[in-house]
């Protein structure tokens, strides 16, 4: 109806139909002015043309209204001609630049795949995507390394069998949240691999969009983190064992001080009786021996 607006006289009607489409669906376009009668039915002096859409076939026709025939009867043949001759064109314009965009888009598209398919072939991190169903979808070259596992083996299968059976029910509801456009930034999931090590992964996830804005999969980029992990479980257990020595020492310091301090009561009190007997002594009458051993004592 745009191309057509304003170049074509008053009274010309046209219809689009695809003959190939399903029955009810047939119809493309249709002037407002056709008729009352069925809309894909033909009627005596209709004209009609084939146009060619893609792999698509089109057929436009022609009609002329009571009034333009009755205006215009002795020039009807070649005016109805000649203007559907350049509708036929601007039409088959119309579909040219539609193709030639649809190619377009249809190349853009497979550079699109193919930097995809790139990304996922050399990038040097995990990447996995699964949709709303949890089947994994792609699966990284660097995820196979990681799993043990084949992309070939695990496309259509169900993520959880690239985690442990520990909390996997945990793992799967949060992976839900994500079809609510939830993203993740260091997420820490442990993955599994074939024979049965665990790797510690730190994951950041994000929905990938439709075209309506609703999430139609997820895709996850993770950062193997398990050296890191066992390194700072080192480092946390000789902190343990540093700090469990430091208590040691400290109790043992404690108790020699209350040692100490218990025998010294326990020998001063005792010795404050002998020294006091000796000094009682030495007031009495002793012969010289006697007190010389008391002198010893004193010492």
């Amino acid at each position: 109806a745009i191309a057509t607006r304003g170049k074509v006289p008053a009274g010309l009607l046209f219809r689009v139909t695809d003959l190939a489409a399903p029955k009810g669906k047939e119809l493309l376009y249709l002037s407002e002015s056709w008729g009352g009668d069925s809309s894909l039915s033909e009627r005596q002096g209709d004209w009609t043309t084939g146009l060619r859409m893609g792999d698509r076939d089109w057929v436009l026709t022609t009609r002329a209204t009571d009034t333009y025939l009755q205006q215009h009867r002795p020039l009807l043949a070649w005016v109805m001609g000649g203007i559907a001759i350049v509708i036929t064109g601007l039409i088959q314009l119309l579909l040219i630049g539609i193709n030639g965009r649809m190619s377009e888009i249809k190349r853009t598209n497979e550079a699109v795949n193919a930097s995809l398919d790139n990304l996922f072939n050399y990038a040097n991190v995990p990447i996995i995507v699964w949709d709303s169903t949890n089947k994994i979808t792609r699966f990284s070259r660097e995820f196979e390394l990681l799993t043990g596992r084949s992309a070939e083996a695990v496309i259509g299968k169900d993520i959880s069998l690239t985690f442990p059976d520990t909390d996997i029910n945990s793992h799967l509801k949060l992976f839900k949240t994500s079809f609510s456009s939830e993203q993740w930034e260091s997420l820490e999931l442990p993955v599994l691999h074939v024979n049965g090590t665990i790797s510690t992964v730190l994951w950041n996830v994000s929905a990938i969009l439709g075209d309506d804005a609703s999430p139609v999969a997820t895709i996850a980029q993770g950062y193997d983190i398990t050296a890191r992990k066992l390194l700072e479980n080192e480092l946390q257990q000789e902190m343990t064992e540093r700090q469990l020595a430091q208590e040691t020492a400290e109790s043992a310091n404690i108790a020699k001080s209350q040692f100490l301090a218990n025998m010294s009561h326990e020998i001063r009190t005792p010795m404050n009786g002998v020294l006091g007997m000796t000094q009682l002594l030495e007031m009495t009458e002793l012969t010289p021996k006697q007190q010389g051993y008391t002198a010893n004592l004193k010492l």
